[in-house]
C-alpha cells in the first residue's frame, strides 16, 4: 500500500496504517458490489482516509487500467514526463506559481509571456547565449560589467537600478531582496494589496519590464543610447493605447452580449416522466458535476421503467463523449461516463442534446437549490409552491 495517492492528500498514505497483507487496490474492493470494501477501509485507515478513498468513483462496469496521472486524459507523453523531470529537478517553486491568473492578466499577450519566460528563467541572455556561441560575449550590454543574467538585467544593474528609479522611486523599494522570479510572484501573494493604485502601478511595472528589455534589444542589435525619458514616454503610450483597445474591445463584447438570443426551454413534445430532482453532492469540477448529474437522471428514469429518454445537459463535453467514445472529458471521470453509456443500453431509445444553461432556469434553480441547501430533494407528483410558481413562470403551465 506504499504510494498510493487519494484525493485532497499530495502525499502517499500514512505507512502506520499499512498492511503487509494488502498488496493491490482491488483487496479493498468489494467485488461482487464494486464499491469500496468499508470494513476493510476502517481496519486499515484512520476516519479521514476512508473518507478521501470514497471519494474516488468506481465504475460499475468494465475494467481497470493504468492511467496517467499528470495529464488531463490520463495518457502518457513525453512532455509531461519531461515537465515531471524538470520540477522533480529544479524543486517546485513555479508549481505553486498562480499562472492562471497571469495568462488573465489584462495585458498585450506579448507581455504575458515574456514574463511567462522569466518565470521559467528562459529569456535569451547573454549568459546563456555565450555558453553556445563563443562569439557572443557575457556581460550585460546596459552596464558592460557583470554577466548579464535574468535577475541582473531586471534587478541588479546599475543602469537598470536608474532606470527603475526615473520610472517610479518605488519600485526600487518593491525590488529590494528579491530576485525577478519572487518579485513577479509577489504580485499575486495573497496578502499583496489589491486596491486601484495597487493595480495601476504593478501594470506600469509589467510594461515597463517589457520596455526595459526591448531596450536592451535595440543596445545590441541597434547600437541604440539609454534615454530615460523615452522609456518612460513608451511604457506610458504602450499603457494609453492598451487601455483605449481594451475599452472598445469590452464595449464590442456588451453589445454583442445584449443582442444574444437565449432560446428558452420548452417541455418536450412526447409524453414524459412528471417529477423533479434536487440532489447534492461532492464533485471535483464543473464536468464531474455534469456526469453525475446525468448518471443520477438515468438511474433515476430506469428506476420508474422509463422506455424513451431524453437527457439534456448544460456541458457540451460531457454531452459530446456519451454521444460518442471517451476521451473528449478528464479520465477522472470516464468511470462515470462508463456507467452512464451502459444504464443507456437499456433504454428503447434515448438521445442526450447540449442545452445553455441559462435556457432552463428550473434545472439551474434545483442545482443552486442543492449546492446551498446541502440536501437531497425529490418530488415524484406535488411540487413545493415555489416549484410550481417557477413552471408557471418559465413554461406558462399551471400545475394542479
Amino acid at each position: 500500500m506504499e504510494r498510493q495517492v487519494v484525493p485532497n492528500r499530495d502525499n502517499s498514505l500514512n505507512a502506520t496504517f499499512s498492511s503487509s497483507h494488502m498488496k493491490t487496490v482491488s483487496q479493498l474492493i468489494n467485488q461482487e458490489t464494486r464499491q469500496w470494501d468499508k470494513h476493510t477501509l476502517n481496519c486499515l485507515f484512520d476516519r479521514d482516509t476512508v473518507n478521501d478513498i470514497f471519494q474516488i468513483i468506481l465504475p460499475s462496469t468494465g475494467k481497470y487500467i493504468l492511467r496517467w496521472k499528470p495529464t488531463p486524459k490520463g495518457q502518457f507523453s513525453v512532455k509531461s514526463a519531461y515537465k515531471c523531470i524538470m520540477l522533480d529537478i529544479h524543486g517546485s517553486d513555479n508549481a505553486n506559481f498562480p499562472w492562471k491568473y497571469l495568462w488573465k492578466l489584462d495585458l498585450p499577450q506579448k507581455i504575458k509571456h515574456f514574463l511567462w519566460k522569466c518565470m521559467h528563467d528562459c529569456v535569451s541572455v547573454r549568459s546563456k547565449l555565450s555558453r553556445y556561441v563563443s562569439s557572443i560575449p557575457s556581460e550585460c550590454p546596459l552596464c558592460n560589467r557583470e554577466s548579464e543574467t535574468l535577475n541582473h538585467l531586471f534587478v541588479q544593474c546599475d543602469t537598470t537600478k536608474r532606470l527603475w528609479f526615473d520610472l517610479d522611486s518605488n519600485i526600487a523599494g518593491n525590488m529590494s531582496n528579491m530576485n525577478l522570479q519572487e518579485w513577479i510572484a509577489n504580485w499575486f501573494a495573497p496578502n499583496s494589496n489589491h486596491g486601484e493604485s495597487h493595480r495601476k502601478f504593478v501594470q506600469f511595472v509589467r510594461f515597463a519590464i517589457w520596455e526595459i528589455w526591448n531596450l536592451r534589444c535595440n543596445v545590441v542589435f541597434n547600437n541604440a543610447q539609454v534615454h530615460v525619458n523615452n522609456l518612460i514616454t513608451r511604457v506610458n503610450k504602450d499603457i494609453s493605447v492598451w487601455i483605449d483597445n481594451s475599452v472598445k474591445i469590452l464595449a464590442n463584447r456588451s453589445t454583442l452580449s445584449n443582442n444574444k438570443v437565449v432560446t428558452p426551454w420548452s417541455l418536450p413534445d412526447f409524453e414524459y416522466l412528471r417529477g423533479a430532482q434536487s440532489i447534492h453532492g461532492i464533485a471535483n469540477d464543473e464536468e464531474q458535476v455534469a456526469a453525475l448529474a446525468a448518471l443520477s437522471a438515468i438511474r433515476w428514469a430506469k428506476a420508474a421503467a422509463v422506455q424513451k429518454l431524453h437527457l439534456e445537459e448544460d456541458c457540451l463535453n460531457v454531452v459530446n463523449v456519451i454521444n460518442g467514445s471517451l476521451g473528449s472529458v478528464d479520465w477522472r471521470n470516464n468511470n462515470v461516463i462508463s456507467d452512464c453509456k451502459s444504464l443507456l443500453e437499456s433504454f428503447t431509445s434515448w438521445k442526450c442534446i447540449f442545452v445553455h444553461r441559462e435556457s432552463n432556469e428550473i434545472a439551474n434553480s434545483l442545482a443552486k437549490r442543492a449546492r446551498n441547501y446541502r440536501v437531497d430533494e425529490i418530488w415524484n407528483s406535488e411540487f413545493p409552491l415555489w416549484l410550481k410558481s417557477l413552471i408557471r413562470d418559465e413554461l406558462n403551465v399551471n400545475l394542479s
